[in-house]
């Protein structure tokens, strides 16, 4: 293929490539994200993405003041509370939803304190509970807010979040589309490769 029109040709057909298999992959990151398995230790079918839902809830100013907790979510909160010990999902919810009305009804969190929880969710927890929150010889008395510690089940379930390593969807679908260039010979590889490079990018700006 040479000459200017073989240059042209070259080009898209690299451009159908990547857009072909970004298609693919996305398809493939979305079904992975949202697909619970059969296991039955996960009876309820929770997937990586409800999980993402109920990670979502450790912020309490997460969504706005008029967000819905979707059902999916709430059932991997449960989950979490019980891989973890938390607490019942029943107590675990009230706290939650109580932690909310404290970010959006009055006047509990400054403008900085808002400012942190976008920046730093971690270091807005130090500051509403006490760097020190659990301790048993007393040290974080002084620190922290009364309203807040009123919530310990939320604090914990908030911790629980921190904690948790998850695997990523998008590392096993591409690890999937590598699988599939293995089975269809050299010069596949090499031009899947090559798409695989292009579209870790473009789905990175995508999402």
């Amino acid at each position: 293929m040479t000459g200017p029109n073989g240059k042209v040709a070259l080009v898209k057909a690299v451009d159908e490539l990547a857009e072909q298999t970004v298609e693919d992959l996305l398809h493939e990151f979305w079904r992975r994200l949202k697909d619970g398995g059969t296991h039955h230790s996960n009876p309820d079918q929770v997937a990586f993405w409800d999980m993402l839902l109920a990670f979502e809830l450790a912020d309490p100013l997460s969504n706005g003041a008029e967000f819905d907790v979707s059902d999916r979510a709430w059932l991997a909160v449960g989950m979490i509370c019980e891989r973890f010990a938390i607490g019942s999902l029943a107590d675990v919810q009230t706290e939650i939803m109580a932690a909310r009305d404290l970010a959006f009804v009055g006047d509990w969190l400054t403008a900085e304190d808002q400012r942190l929880a976008k920046v730093n969710l971690l270091a807005f927890f130090c500051e509403v509970y006490g760097a020190s929150y659990g301790a048993t010889d007393g040290s974080n008395a002084a620190h922290g807010r009364a309203e807040w510690k009123k919530l310990p089940l939320f604090a914990l379930f908030a911790k629980a979040v921190f904690v948790i390593m998850v695997s990523s969807a998008v590392v096993e679908a591409l690890f999937s589309r590598s699988v599939y260039c293995t089975l269809y010979g050299t010069m596949n590889r090499v031009r899947m490769y090559c798409a695989l490079l292009i579209t870790n990018v473009c789905v990175w700006l995508y999402l």
